[in-house]
């Protein structure tokens, strides 16, 4: 015997298959979205932004495996670390930044404040007065709290 669906069947049936294809689309679309460093780049500065350095170094190391000439991801990697104490390494992921994009004002200010963290004033000091000669207003306003120092 043939039975006709009744109307809310229908309806039901195809909001079921609606819901399917719509989980399907967004599984694709966030299997993309992992692919993508910039992806990676953005958890990791919402982990940082909260104070969850070891998820935000997972992020950033992600970004890095994906696009490892990606200089903002460098940049914040390194920050993290000198966050944790390690400056060498810090130092070294956040030169590698500044090698990728030599003239960006705020990672030499980044550089200029783990030099700083780790001990090393005069080439702190050499990175923060580069940094407000390319115009980053917090390396000029520190510039400017330290000039009146430096002349006593």
């Amino acid at each position: 015997m043939n039975k006709l669906l009744a109307p809310k069947t229908i309806v039901f049936l195809t909001a079921v298959f609606t819901a399917c294809l719509t989980l399907v689309f967004i599984s694709a679309s966030a299997a993309s979205q992992a692919e993508d460093a910039y992806y990676w780049l953005d958890k990791a500065g919402l982990y940082a932004a909260y104070g969850n350095e070891d998820a935000a170094i997972n992020c950033y190391q992600k970004a890095l495996e994906l696009d490892p000439d990606n200089a903002d991801a460098a940049f914040g990697l390194g920050l993290e670390y000198a966050e944790k104490g390690n400056y060498d390494k810090a130092l070294r992921l956040v030169n590698r930044a500044v090698s990728i994009k030599p003239e960006n004002h705020d990672y030499l200010y980044g550089r200029g404040w783990v030099l700083m963290l780790a001990g090393k004033r005069e080439k702190s000091l050499e990175d923060i007065a580069s940094a407000a000669r390319l115009g980053n207003p917090d390396a000029i306003r520190y510039m400017n709290m330290i000039a009146p120092r430096s002349s006593d």
